[in-house]
C-alpha cells in the first residue's frame, strides 16, 4: 500500500545505502504506477526525501526515478508543510541577529529543495578568501527571492 511504499522509501533515504539502483527503480516504478492520488501529504513528504536523496547523490541515473510531475508534487508537499513554530533557541538567535542588525529570515522555505531553513542569513559578496565563492550582493533583495534562486 501507499504508506508502506512511502515508509520504505523514507527509511532507505535516511539509511544512506550505497547500492540503490534496483530499489530506486522499484520504488519509482511502483509510485508512478500507483499515481499521485494514492499518496497523502505525509507519504508525499516521505517520497520527496527519497527522491531528493537520490538526486543529490546522483545515483542511480535520473531516468530510473518516478516521473517529474510526481516528484514535483512530493516536493511541493514538503514545501507546504509549515513548521509549527521556531524553538526557543532559534527565537533567541533570531532576536540577537536582529539586535546586531543582521538581515535574516526565520523558517525560510527553499522551494527548489522543498525544505525550510530555521534561520537564513542574507548572503553577501565573499571575495579574496581562499575556498570561498562570490555569490553576489543580495543584501537589498528579499530572502525569499534569494532562496528561490538557490
Amino acid at each position: 500500500n501507499e504508506q508502506n511504499l512511502a515508509n520504505t522509501a523514507w527509511a532507505f533515504a535516511i539509511a544512506g545505502t550505497a547500492d540503490r539502483g534496483a530499489l530506486v527503480e522499484a520504488v519509482s516504478a511502483r509510485a508512478a504506477e500507483m499515481g499521485l492520488a494514492a499518496f497523502g501529504s505525509k507519504e508525499r513528504r516521505q517520497l520527496h526525501q527519497f527522491f531528493l536523496g537520490v538526486e543529490l547523490e546522483a545515483c542511480p541515473p535520473f531516468e530510473l526515478l518516478a516521473p517529474i510531475g510526481l516528484r514535483d508534487a512530493c516536493r511541493q508537499a514538503m514545501a507546504d508543510e509549515k513548521p509549527a513554530h521556531s524553538s526557543k533557541i532559534y527565537e533567541d538567535v533570531s532576536r540577537e541577529l536582529t539586535r546586531m542588525g543582521i538581515v535574516h529570515a526565520n523558517e525560510l522555505c527553499v522551494p527548489r529543495l522543498g525544505y525550510h531553513v530555521d534561520i537564513a542569513i542574507s548572503p553577501i559578496v565573499t571575495t579574496g578568501m581562499p575556498g570561498t565563492a562570490a555569490v553576489g550582493d543580495v543584501s537589498d533583495q528579499p530572502l525569499d527571492e534569494v532562496a528561490a534562486r538557490a
